[in-house]
């Protein structure tokens, strides 16, 4: 066998897989950790560990942006995962689950996601302080960075009324009523 078809079998789902298929790991008698990748990547995803790396890159990233800004900043980690356990891993204004896709199987550079956790600032124009901050998903902070909540909440009714999903506003008030007070929260 050449060393491009050589197999070891999987801890994790015990399949026989090459062994590009397995991370390097320099303590072990093989060279290869014992789950394959992609059992790896399931695993982390399961205990969270994944999900924490993403969320300590959103809170140097805010850290950063601060910094650059000149704003003051006090953040801490206990405060991002107290946001996150009350949130249940998902976003406060959509309710989407943060997705943390596992890095990339060559590269091992981490894979850009619409949904992963992010800071947010909600009166743009203020600091990176505890009362002005929220956990969102990127493709929402993204998104409001410009105009804000109420724009993006007109669109996402537009882009639903367009294709054809149904729209309930709560009792005693329109759409418009909705969409008006989005852009208070």
């Amino acid at each position: 066998d050449s060393e491009d078809q050589k197999k070891k079998i999987c801890k994790g789902c015990g399949e026989p897989k090459l062994l590009k298929e397995f991370s390097d790991r320099q303590k072990s008698k093989t060279c290869y950790r014992s789950l394959c990748k992609t059992c790896r990547n399931k695993k982390h995803r399961l205990n969270g560990a994944l999900l924490l790396h993403r969320l300590c890159a959103a809170f140097n990233n805010a850290k950063a942006r601060a910094k650059k800004g000149d704003l003051e900043f006090n953040l801490d980690s206990d405060w991002i995962k107290s946001k996150n356990q009350q949130q249940n891993g998902a976003c406060l204004l959509t309710g989407i689950p943060f997705e943390c896709p596992p890095r990339h199987e060559k590269t091992q550079k981490n894979i850009s996601s619409p949904f992963l956790p992010s800071i947010d600032k909600a009166l743009h124009y203020d600091h990176y302080v505890q009362d002005n901050c929220r956990l969102v998903c990127n493709v929402i902070n993204v998104a409001m960075n410009t105009w804000g909540l109420s724009p993006v909440a007109k669109m996402a009714v537009g882009l639903l009324t367009t294709l054809n999903c149904t729209i309930i506003p709560p009792p005693n008030k329109t759409l418009d009523q909705v969409i008006e007070e989005a852009a208070k929260f």
